[in-house]
């Protein structure tokens, strides 16, 4: 008799698990999601370390949107903190709608092409 065969090895607990989602169900995010994210966490100032936490990314990346989005007008620094302009909001709201309207049209069943006579 020896210890190997009666010994039960528990599966090591996977930390990612927890936070991670299954591959099958992941899906790559689109840039205009990540732009309105940025945009709607720094409505009320937000610091680029939680928005970093937040929403995922890492240092260089939040870094090259900001930069994009400053450059743009639609979101401003002072001190650290970063504040969407009037001009970001009216871009939350445009893409609110746009969302809106691609997920109506998607539940909307589609209609059988019709044959006309030429």
């Amino acid at each position: 008799m020896t210890l190997k065969n009666q010994s039960t090895v528990l599966p090591r607990p996977n930390r990612c698990s927890e936070v991670c989602t299954s591959a099958s169900s992941r899906r790559r995010r689109e840039r205009h999601d990540i732009i309105v994210e940025i945009l709607q966490m720094s409505r009320d100032k937000a610091r680029r370390t939680k928005m970093m936490e937040k929403i995922g990314m890492s240092f260089s990346q939040i870094n090259t949107y900001l930069n994009e989005l400053k450059e743009a007008d639609f979101i401003s620094e002072d001190a650290g903190n970063w504040k969407t302009t009037e001009k970001g909001l009216l871009v939350i709201d445009a893409c609110k709608l746009c969302f809106a309207l691609v997920n109506q049209q998607a539940t909307r069943p589609t209609k059988p092409e019709r044959n006309i006579p030429t």
